[in-house]
């Protein structure tokens, strides 16, 4: 072919696959044609608009790469072994200042599991690596980034593996506009993307799993090397060891939460079948201590109960274990709970000193303050407070509550009651080393916490009993309470 019927050439190809605002030429490979079946290494870049490395190309249809594109009969691959591979193309006609990402289609080539695909800007790196799921597409996004300049060069590189493995790619777009803010919690159950039947990945990041997993954790579907199943659906999470899942949920600013989730240990985990112990964070604050399901069965987990301070908050599952244990995590929610202030207290044992029912209703370092009273019997607490609450529903599924209080004097301890209306029985669900200083508890149930809640006034009420468990040498001490709150859901 002569210079002027190549140039001819490429100005048509030109033609057809350039768009006319910014966005990739040839987004699913289609050009050149390569013929049914066919496949090849670097293939010319002024026809097909892309620069190829050494260890990518473009295949047609059926080949040793795949069956065929997410879009049409082309692909490119990228290949692991050696030199990565690498693909990359110049985007033009982008607005400096304004706000873009890319999605794409990827796959494993078949017969390997694929190799992980990074996005980078002129260079710089825009996503996480991202590994493919199986032979079939899925789609995925590159992290947002702001433009800043009006042409800027977008790579796609195979993850150096040390195997032969490679990775299909096609339908490449831009996409332009700004991240929109957090919603309510996404995927709590894990069905998406949707896999095969016994298939499981780690780290996967496909552009609708709205969690961020990292490579000690992944999702897994139906019975396989993880578990036989999810709580809600065939899909799962999984976290292994110190492993991490997050996701950034937006909150009304001031109003309460909780996080509920169903945990199991993995089926033949390494170690006797124990479970790896799983903790809950709140901006990388622990808002549930590590926590374990030593059974295969799924069981229910409620954190205590927060207080929004931003309209987003992250919520993360990290695992504890450092050996090859693992726990299943499905239907993940954040619920809204209804605020329940204290409208009655009642000293049961001891003599009040000063403050009221007001000063219970916020943190401000206004108290209620008491000291021992007389007592029956040497097990009695000399402190008893009885705090009443009215709940607005007659059924709870969920019932939290935080208590902010203090003592005068060491070798205190502070335990906490909630009256059971269904065995008529207090039940102990706290107790902690009272402090000099403020200090605030918060425990929560999500177990029949009907219970706690009385069927006929939707009462619900709570014990503070205050004992020493040491040598005291200053009578009378002071107990003193600044806040009593609950929430709880329906």
């Amino acid at each position: 072919m002569n210079f002027r019927v190549r140039f001819l050439c490429c100005l048509l190809v030109s033609a057809f696959v350039l768009p006319s605002y910014a966005d990739f030429a040839n987004p699913s490979f289609e050009q050149p044609p390569l013929g049914a079946n066919n496949w090849q290494y670097n293939p010319d870049q002024a026809l097909a608009l892309w620069n190829f490395g050494a260890r990518s190309g473009m295949a047609n249809g059926n080949t040793a790469w795949g069956t065929g594109g997410h879009s049409g009969a082309q692909y490119a691959f990228l290949q692991s072994s050696g030199n990565p591979g690498a693909v990359s193309q110049a985007l033009t006609g982008l607005t400096v200042g304004e706000q873009y990402r890319i999605r794409f289609w990827m796959a494993s080539r078949r017969g390997d599991p694929g190799t992980p695909l990074q996005v980078s800007l002129d260079g710089v790196p825009i996503s996480p690596w991202k590994s493919p799921i199986s032979t079939l597409y899925f789609e995925f996004a590159s992290d947002y980034f702001t433009a800043t300049s009006t042409s800027q060069t977008v790579a796609f590189t195979a993850y150096p593996t040390g195997a032969d493995q490679s990775s299909l790619l096609d339908d490449v777009r831009l996409e332009q506009g700004t991240q929109a803010p957090p919603g309510p919690l996404q995927n709590g159950s894990f069905e998406r993307p949707q896999m095969p039947d016994g298939a499981w990945v780690r780290g996967v990041d496909t552009i609708d799993t709205a969690w961020s997993i990292d490579t000690q954790c992944g999702i897994a579907n139906g019975v396989g090397s993880w578990g036989t199943g999810g709580e809600d659906g065939p899909q799962y999470a999984f976290i292994e060891s110190r492993g991490r899942i997050s996701q950034r949920v937006g909150f009304t600013v001031g109003q309460p939460y909780h996080v509920r989730f169903f945990m199991a240990r993995r089926s033949g985990n390494v170690g006797g079948n124990v479970a790896n112990p799983i903790r809950v964070l709140l901006d990388g604050t622990e808002l549930m201590p590590f926590t374990a399901n030593g059974s295969p069965v799924y069981q229910e987990f409620s954190s205590p109960f927060f207080i929004a301070t931003a309209p987003s908050h992250l919520i993360t599952f990290e695992g504890g274990a450092t050996d090859d244990r693992t726990s299943l995590i499905d239907n993940v929610r954040v619920d809204q709970d209804a605020v329940i202030s204290p409208n009655r207290y009642d000293l049961f044992r001891g003599l009040l000193v000063g403050g009221g029912l007001s000063d219970l209703l916020a943190s401000d370092d206004n108290y209620l303050f008491v000291r021992p009273g007389m007592t029956f019997s040497t097990r009695e607490a000399p402190v008893q407070v009885i705090l009443t609450g009215a709940v607005p529903f007659n059924h709870a599924s969920f019932l939290g509550a935080q208590v902010e209080s203090g003592v005068s004097i060491s070798n205190l301890v502070q335990a906490v009651d909630l009256y059971n209306y269904s065995d008529n029985r207090w039940e102990q669900v706290d107790s902690h080393q009272a402090t000099l200083n403020d200090f605030r508890i918060s425990f929560s149930t999500s177990d029949n916490a009907t219970r706690f809640v009385n069927p006929a006034t939707r009462e619900t009420s709570m014990r503070l009993r205050v004992f020493a468990n040491g040598p005291v040498f200053l009578y009378p001490w002071l107990y003193r309470i600044d806040f009593v709150q609950w929430a709880a859901s329906p």
